[in-house]
């Protein structure tokens, strides 16, 4: 029996070992991340948003000027959205907990800010309401956005990568104590 734990803990070890060094550089190695599922979600929904396919019509704060843009949206139930909407409650507030709709507006945007027009602008909509994410008046430039929510994703697969390679490093000591002190 005892053969057998030994087997186990050794295997456990070898496992647990390689996480502790792999683990960490699937953020530092380029294409690295695309092994995990929640990246490439977001990828495919940064895809559909960038697209421009569909139309939405966005109003001023006040209500007095309405505008027609093009727009990529993602809708809730869809793939990629949940992980879209996780990346940026993680940066930016959103007011309304109900969110139907992140997506990417193009086209004269009616905010308060005067800027270039036409412009790019992320926003979540939701309870009938549209909400500003990422909104530059003087940069209407799509690749500076995409660039931005993919360095916010970056972030956040960092914390994670950080917890469970702590997480693996916990159960590793376990493990070497088990089988030092057995």
């Amino acid at each position: 029996m005892d053969t057998i734990w030994e087997a186990i803990l050794n295997g456990l070890f070898i496992l647990l070992s390689a996480g502790v060094v792999f683990l960490p550089l699937v953020v530092v190695i380029p294409g690295w991340l695309r092994l995990s599922p929640f990246y490439r979600n977001i990828l495919f929904a940064l895809d559909n948003i960038f697209a421009l396919k569909d139309e939405i019509e966005i109003s001023s704060p006040d209500g007095s000027t309405k505008e027609k843009c093009k727009a990529g949206i993602v809708s809730k139930g869809r793939r990629g959205f949940k992980e879209v909407l996780t990346i940026i409650r993680a940066k930016k507030m959103i007011p309304f907990e109900d969110v139907q709709n992140i997506g990417l507006a193009f086209g004269d945007i009616p905010i308060q800010v005067t800027g270039l027009s036409p412009n790019y602008m992320v926003f979540a909509q939701g309870e009938g309401k549209i909400h500003p994410i990422i909104y530059n008046p003087f940069d209407p430039n799509p690749t500076h956005i995409r660039e931005l929510l993919l360095d916010w994703v970056k972030n956040r697969m960092q914390v994670r990568i950080a917890i469970y390679t702590s997480i693996i490093a916990v159960l590793w000591v376990t493990i070497m104590t088990l089988v030092i002190y057995d």
